[in-house]
């Protein structure tokens, strides 16, 4: 099973910091061969890409079994972070939908320094999906 963590924390000046994270092995197929696994994979990958400066600050961790994306955007670049963390989350969102035995989705709010914000002010949680098994 894949477990990953979506965690924003959100600052009264109105910054988010990001931390995208997936730990463990879908066990959906052979080792090097997990469909499930390698999309997980592309998504945290992908995001890491985007942020390339962040993951040259060393801000993409990874190991056996484990990745993780820390990044915490200027108020420049805020609204791009978000997109593209949004677009990490939704995909992770739509696995978890489509192989629920395989990949696991938590979403998390930390108000640093602010009271929670009301629910129609916080991303998007898509509510339709594609459906990835054909």
């Amino acid at each position: 099973m894949i477990r990953a963590t979506v965690a924003r924390t959100v600052w009264a000046s109105g910054v988010t910091g990001y931390e995208v994270k997936a730990e463990g092995h879908a066990g959906a197929g052979k080792y090097g061969q997990d469909v499930v696994c390698a999309a997980v994979s592309v998504l945290l990958q992908t995001l890491a890409n985007e942020v390339t400066e962040a993951a040259r600050a060393g801000l993409l961790a990874h190991g056996d079994g484990w990745m993780k994306v820390e990044m915490t955007p200027t108020d420049q670049t805020q609204d791009m972070a978000d997109a593209w963390v949004e677009l990490v989350q939704d995909g992770i969102d739509a696995l978890a939908e489509s192989y629920p035995e395989n990949v696991e989705l938590e979403v998390h709010y930390v108000y640093a320094d602010t009271k929670e914000l009301e629910p129609d002010k916080l991303a998007d949680m898509v509510s339709g999906k594609m459906n990835l098994q054909y």
